[in-house]
């Protein structure tokens, strides 16, 4: 009795066979939960992702879209008084002018009086007409490259290369009354644009904040090591066992150890596609995720 235990302690089988059941046991149970994890987590973001999204666009469409519209027309309109300027003895007209109050919209309604057309004054509004171009073009052209810039660089940035807005706005010129007629504020219109533009700056900035935390909180860096760890067991604490086996040493065997060893990282492939899927809810330029 003594020699044939001997031989069953010597027995490398029940060593790689206790190893492999065992770990594949601690790898299902651990697999099985990080799946769970994983799906939860995809269902708590999706609320969230779908309440900041629509923040995003009304902030895009509300804000953005709007300011980049009122700028085209007080461009159109400055343009049309500069190519076609009423002459004494016409009637009042409406125009667009610039707005000073902080908040309100760009476009203010303001009567010019044929009188008040001087050749400053065409001037002025030439110098509106461009500074408006270019205010208009720096904006994001669609709310996907407007998710883009708070994606990449946390706020609203500058298209076309119309650096001009960085500067400070009133650096160099005092401010008009709000109380004065738009005929006091038209050549001004770079520094109301630098103005605005640093307000939807640093309004998309707190946006941009919000973009960067909601990525950063995706898929916790821990979901990674799991599947490492969970890859490694199976490999060294499963597969290799199987292999050193000496039950059967036909090809029947290699055949079955490499077919299990393919379904089994089958798991590992799936959670990592499903991490994948989950890091895709930080693009907000995508519907779903």
């Amino acid at each position: 009795m003594w020699v044939l235990g001997s031989r069953r302690m010597g027995d490398p089988n029940w060593f790689y066979s206790t190893l492999s059941q065992s770990t594949a046991a601690i790898v299902g149970l651990s697999g099985a939960f990080m799946v769970q994890r994983v799906l939860m987590q995809r269902s708590e973001v999706a609320s969230e992702r779908f309440d900041l999204r629509a923040n995003l666009r009304m902030f895009y469409e509300n804000r953005i879209a709007l300011e980049a519209g009122d700028a085209q027309q007080i461009r159109d309109r400055a343009s049309q008084m500069v190519e076609s300027p009423p002459l004494a003895g016409f009637d009042p007209f409406q125009t667009y002018v610039p707005e000073p109050s902080t908040g309100e919209r760009l476009i203010h309604t303001a009567t010019v009086q044929p009188g008040d057309v001087t050749g400053e004054m065409v001037r002025n509004l030439a110098s509106v007409r461009d500074a408006m171009a270019s205010y208009r073009d720096a904006f994001p052209a669609t709310f996907d490259d407007f998710v883009g810039q708070l994606e990449r660089d946390g706020e609203m940035g500058i298209v076309n290369r119309n650096h001009w807005l960085k500067a400070e706005p009133w650096r160099d010129e005092t401010k008009p009354d709000p109380n004065d007629t738009y005929l006091a504020w038209l050549p001004f219109a770079q520094d109301i644009a630098r103005e605005r533009w640093r307000t939807l700056v640093d309004e998309s900035r707190h946006r941009g904040a919000q973009v960067r935390g909601f990525r950063a909180r995706l898929v916790p860096r821990s979901f990674y090591v799991l599947v490492g760890v969970l890859v490694a067991m199976l490999v060294v604490g499963v597969v290799v066992p199987l292999t050193q086996l000496t039950a059967s040493s036909g090809a029947s065997k290699l055949w079955l150890t490499i077919a299990f060893a393919a379904l089994a990282l089958t798991f590992p492939v799936y959670v990592w596609i499903e991490l994948a899927r989950l890091r895709n809810a930080g693009d907000f330029t995508r519907e779903t995720f």
